[in-house]
């Protein structure tokens, strides 16, 4: 896959225009946060303008350094939409900020409607960033696109029909990877996600009972029930010495957690608050998650690096992005090929007590998070917009 040519010299452009049209409240936001910082650190002085759902566009904006950027919040945002209605949601919230004459458009989440319209309501003298996220249902085999009625139709035509005033950037260079073996010819620049260390993060000294916990929200995507099948294959081998928990929300539906389960659930009750969520955090020893092994192939998880800037090794199903986040920054953990696995490493923790390896862990996760900091990332999307 050849390198995208950046569009432009890097000169400042007057306004900057940002669209966020899948993310609503929280979702999101710490990405999105640190990507509006670092577009308001690369152009000082350009006018930003945002668009998106205002509770989303609260959370982005409230840190110091993206304070009093005037939000333009479109009608609605467009993630529980069918297409027909996620297109006409995009046209209004293209068609105003077309009417702000940007110089410089920037696609903070980019769906199959994203990357079509914008080629036919903006010339080719604005310039153009679309950052790809869970692209994994449009551009991966399988999901019906060569049907013209199909979504995924439409994102691979947008895709291969990269003009040179646009630029596609991808969470990760192993999505990158995987996209060059799809699309060839299509330009992408990578980017990790970056995630900013928790500033309570410290060693949780390994003793027992060793506690282990699922830290994100339930969700059957997530195979968040598979922690009580683990629980029972604990239990099968009368392990001694551990607890199982969840510290997120838990509300699913579809998820039950069985009446002879010990797992303590924080979360059984609906949402978790933030400061009681990282004083759980805290507690905890190892993060859990089993994600399936096809998960992540073209989106990053923000969950993992929640984890990891909270300086907590990991055991998880092994999967394509964490694998790739093993690989840059040594032994984080353990990544398990079946549940089965996941329960042999466990009862192997908990009987050895091997505090040598739980403080190696530590120390590579304290060192390797800096890899995904906001100045190495922040040097990287620099590179990307041309800015010197």
């Amino acid at each position: 896959m050849r390198s995208t040519r950046t569009p432009g010299n890097g000169a400042q452009p007057e306004v900057i225009a940002l669209f966020e049209p899948a993310a609503a409240g929280d979702a999101h936001y710490i990405g999105n946060s640190t990507t509006l910082q670092m577009i308001r650190g690369a152009w000082p002085g350009a006018k930003i303008l945002f668009w998106a759902e205002p509770d989303h566009a609260a959370a982005v904006t409230k840190d110091v350094n993206t304070a009093n950027i005037p939000v333009y919040p479109p009608y609605g945002h467009n993630e529980d939409r069918d297409f027909l209605k996620k297109a006409l949601f995009e046209l209004r919230a293209f068609l105003s900020i077309r009417s702000k004459k940007p110089s410089m458009l920037i696609c903070l989440q980019t769906t199959p409607v994203t990357i079509n319209l914008v080629k036919w309501l903006f010339p080719k003298t604005v310039r153009v960033f679309y950052f790809l996220h869970h692209q994994d249902k449009w551009l991966l085999p399988g999901n019906n696109e060569h049907r013209i009625w199909s979504p995924a139709f439409w994102m691979r035509r947008g895709l291969t029909h990269t003009r040179e005033n646009e630029t596609n950037i991808i969470w990760g260079d192993n999505m990158r990877q995987t996209l060059a073996g799809l699309f060839p010819a299509v330009p992408v620049e990578s980017l990790d996600l970056t995630s900013p260390v928790n500033p309570d993060a410290r060693l949780t000294p390994l003793e027992k009972p060793v506690c282990f916990a699922s830290t994100s929200a339930a969700a059957p995507v997530r195979r968040t029930g598979d922690l009580f099948v683990l629980e029972k294959l604990l239990r099968e081998r009368n392990v001694q010495g551990f607890t199982l928990s969840h510290i997120a929300s838990f509300t699913h539906p579809l998820i039950v957690q069985p009446p002879d389960s010990q797992v303590i659930n924080h979360g059984k009750n609906g949402f978790v608050a933030q400061d009681v969520y990282e004083k759980l955090f805290h507690q905890i020893h190892y993060s859990l998650y089993f994600y399936p092994r096809d998960s992540f192939q073209l989106t990053s998880s923000g969950a993992l690096l929640a984890s990891l800037s909270s300086y907590k090794p990991v055991i998880a199903i092994r999967n394509a992005y964490f694998q790739y986040v093993f690989d840059k920054m040594g032994d984080i953990g353990y990544l398990c090929d079946s549940i089965e696995e996941m329960a042999g490493v466990i009862q192997t923790i908990v009987e050895r007590m091997d505090t040598a390896r739980y403080l190696a862990q530590y120390e590579n996760i304290k060192k390797g998070i800096e890899l995904f900091s906001f100045p190495v990332i922040e040097k990287k999307l620099r590179m990307i917009l041309g800015v010197s």
